[in-house]
């Protein structure tokens, strides 16, 4: 540790306070509350997707946040996003609480240490992984071990040293994120570029094209289900099971595809993926995204998240389907029939059937308007990359900065 710097625990130097929800005993009393959506993904507040609900007042008062508290979140993350960033409450608003899946830090003694360098300090711990010690449940939903969190030694310089390397990377961070700014800007741009294409191109009506209801097109329309043994007896070799996290992004993702057994895979023959069928989520998250099946995956079944479409040959080719359905004027009209969902959104068999699409009678036409989709599809993709490669640059060289600032290098 460098010569003047301090050592203590999270705990020694904040009060803990853990969060509220929904209020049930009187008196209640309204209040913004700061939820895990609230968090981005570089440990920003933001504030586009405020709750605001009626908490109980005694609560409430032992909870309302204060300018310089650090929210923590404890409950979230994922498989590949571990839980446990943080965000600094810096506006001068007493309205303003924090769920149930986060905990608040407030600094016992401000004069020792700043809650800009603290935050600071917490966001390059979650960064290098040292948050993942205090985590369970690595596969799906995780839990922070709060305990164990507030346990972790913090160490800090002068007020003043603090004052200056939270001024040096706020100047940093600001020239990063306006680089962020663009990146992003431009990666919306491209985008929506391919997305124009697509309306301009399948959305035409010209004359020689046809109007036709899906099914009429479609020799099979239907979704699987869970196999017998359910996610448990997943392995890593076998008959692929196609899942809605599998077609997401409108193509496929083959990390986390699973497999069933022989026994498994008898149980759906009756949607045993061909080749050149079109895989469409009709539930959840992703419902109305969707891919023509890769080769490569094949032998395969879908479970009842996602629907085959399978086309009568010398119709449709394929891939002009995939690309009717993602279009902005289809893809737009199909989320609306799916958030009349009971519980979730969800696209019904009957509804697929139904759907009308447009699209020239001869094979020709439709080859030479996917030709010229998939050449600026390409393109489009090559941009995004690049763009989305200059946003993990800037990423990671913000987790540099705060390494070499909490190692007294600069």
């Amino acid at each position: 540790m460098k010569e003047g710097w301090h050592i203590e625990t999270i705990s020694s130097l904040c009060e803990q306070m853990n969060g509220i929800w929904k209020g049930e005993k009187e008196p209640l009393t309204t209040a913004k509350i700061l939820r895990t959506t609230n968090f981005s993904k570089d440990c920003q507040m933001k504030l586009d997707d405020l709750a605001i609900i009626e908490v109980e007042q005694k609560k409430m008062e032992k909870r309302r946040l204060k300018r310089g508290d650090i929210i923590v979140e404890k409950s979230g993350g994922g498989p590949k996003q571990p839980v446990g960033r943080v965000i600094l409450f810096n506006i001068d608003d007493d309205d303003f609480s924090f769920c149930n899946f986060t905990s608040a830090l407030r600094i016992k003694d401000q004069t020792k240490i700043l809650p800009e360098f603290l935050h600071k300090y917490l966001t390059y711990l979650y960064f290098s992984g040292e948050t993942e010690k205090y985590q369970s449940n690595l596969v799906g939903f995780r839990n922070l071990d709060f305990k164990g969190y507030v346990s972790i030694c913090v160490k800090y310089p002068s007020l003043s040293e603090q004052q200056r390397i939270v001024a040096l990377l706020d100047a940093e961070f600001a020239k990063i994120d306006a680089l962020k700014a663009n990146a992003e800007k431009n990666l919306q741009n491209a985008k929506d570029l391919f997305q124009a294409a697509l309306n301009k191109l399948i959305i035409g009506g010209s004359k020689g094209w046809k109007s036709t209801k899906l099914k009429t097109i479609c020799s099979k329309i239907g979704s699987g289900a869970t196999p017998l043994g359910g996610k448990s007896t997943y392995g890593k070799e076998g008959v692929s099971l196609i899942r809605s996290l599998n077609v997401h992004n409108n193509e496929f993702h083959y990390e986390d595809l699973a497999h069933i057994n022989e026994e498994q895979a008898k149980q759906l023959s009756n949607v045993e993926i061909k080749e050149d069928d079109v895989l469409f989520n009709i539930t959840g998250a992703s419902v109305t995204r969707c891919c023509k099946v890769p080769k490569d995956v094949l032998p395969a079944r879908v479970n009842q998240h996602v629907s085959i479409l399978r086309l009568l040959p010398d119709t449709l080719l394929p891939n002009f389907l995939v690309y009717t359905m993602i279009s902005p004027h289809h893809n737009t009209a199909l989320m609306k029939m799916a958030e009349n969902g009971a519980t979730r959104q969800a696209i019904t068999k009957k509804q697929l059937e139904e759907w009308v699409i447009e699209y020239p009678e001869t094979i020709a036409d439709q080859q030479s308007i996917v030709a010229r989709l998939d050449v600026l599809n390409e393109k489009c993709k090559t941009l995004q990359a690049n763009y989305e490669k200059t946003l993990s640059l800037c990423d990671d060289l913000k987790q540099a900065l705060l390494r070499k600032a909490f190692n007294g290098e600069i």
